[in-house]
């Protein structure tokens, strides 16, 4: 059985690279507007670091329903630690059903401590998205990459670690075949 509720929100994880939005924030915004087909729900997208207008305006164009900057110079550079005490308190606030992280070494990084002090299941590399059941399932590698595991948070909330490409197509969607 799912533990997950009806959707407060869902909450994509966008970064910025020397001062413009990471293409993955367009995947993950993606992602999120899929599984509020099914479970709809607000879409936010939250950046973190400093000088964040010109990513923020641009995340902004890719149409979620709300975007949260937070911004100081403690953030300006990436730093896990920093990154998880400014993520933490907002998100914990939020209390989302899934934030959407991309599977890049920064995501690695933080992905599995914010989960922790979210008190939230950590998924990733997520590679696709099925539904079977009507419920969504996230596809994980497993076996070094010969199979696709199908995994549901057992808890209220997740950390969902979505791998480069999943939302563009190829193994994106289900179903999987035994």
């Amino acid at each position: 059985m799912n533990a997950q509720p009806a959707c407060a929100c869902l909450v994509v994880l966008a970064h910025a690279l020397q001062g413009e939005l990471a293409p993955s924030a367009a995947e993950l915004l993606g992602l999120a507007r899929r599984l509020a087909e099914h479970r709809p729900a607000p879409i936010k997208a939250m950046l973190a670091g400093h000088g964040l207008g010109p990513a923020a305006r641009q995340m902004a164009a890719l149409g979620p329903d709300e975007v949260i900057v937070l911004e100081g110079p403690g953030l300006a550079h990436y730093s896990g630690p920093a990154w998880v005490e400014a993520l933490a308190p907002p998100l914990a606030g939020l209390a989302p059903a899934w934030v959407l992280v991309a599977h890049d070494s920064q995501g690695q990084d933080y992905a599995p401590v914010l989960s922790l002090r979210l008190q939230a299941a950590c998924l990733g590399p997520v590679e696709g998205l099925d539904w079977p059941g009507g419920d969504p399932a996230f596809l994980c590698p497993g076996h070094g990459g010969k199979v696709l595991w199908l995994e549901r948070p057992s808890t209220p909330s997740a950390v969902i670690s979505v791998a480069p490409g999943a939302e563009k197509g190829g193994i994106a969607t289900g179903p999987v075949q035994a």
